[in-house]
């Protein structure tokens, strides 16, 4: 029974190697169409016209608060018009690494010459029910990874 129990778990697991092997491939295997250079002019064309196409006038003197905001307001839609324009313009080849999976990792330390000393506080009486508590260590290591 014992064998029998192995030889599924083994084929399972192989099955599931096997699942994420064939999406990562899959993940490599597309390609991006190229653009061609009057699609790229046209686009441009077209999102130049977009970008100043729906703002709205100036009528009367401004703010700076009004001046501020209108400033990120259009400013934000100007780069990522830029962005695409960069993107269309042959810089598609650096986009097909974003297909693949990335994993983030970050680690420390955290070191403090004393404790994190508080007080704790019963919230109905207002009376101090512990003194002098700490709810960290001096010295911690802290850690965190991300699969995306």
């Amino acid at each position: 029974m014992l064998h029998a129990y192995a030889k599924s778990s083994g084929r399972y697991r192989l099955s599931l190697l096997t699942v994420l092997i064939l999406l990562m491939t899959a993940g490599c295997a597309m390609q991006p169409k190229p653009v061609t250079s009057d699609e790229v002019a046209a686009r441009a064309a077209a999102d130049q016209a977009k970008i100043y196409a729906n703002q709205e006038p100036i009528r009367a003197p401004i703010r700076f608060e009004d001046a501020v905001a209108r400033a990120l307001k259009y400013n934000l839609d100007y780069r990522l018009k830029l962005m695409e324009s960069a993107l269309a313009s042959g810089q598609a080849q650096f986009v097909t690494y974003d297909m693949l999976p990335s994993l983030l990792a970050s680690a420390g330390y955290v070191s403090r010459n004393n404790y994190y000393v508080t007080d704790s506080v019963d919230i109905d009486t207002g009376q101090v029910l512990l003194s002098n508590t700490t709810s960290q260590e001096k010295n911690r290591q802290i850690a965190s990874a991300a699969l995306t």
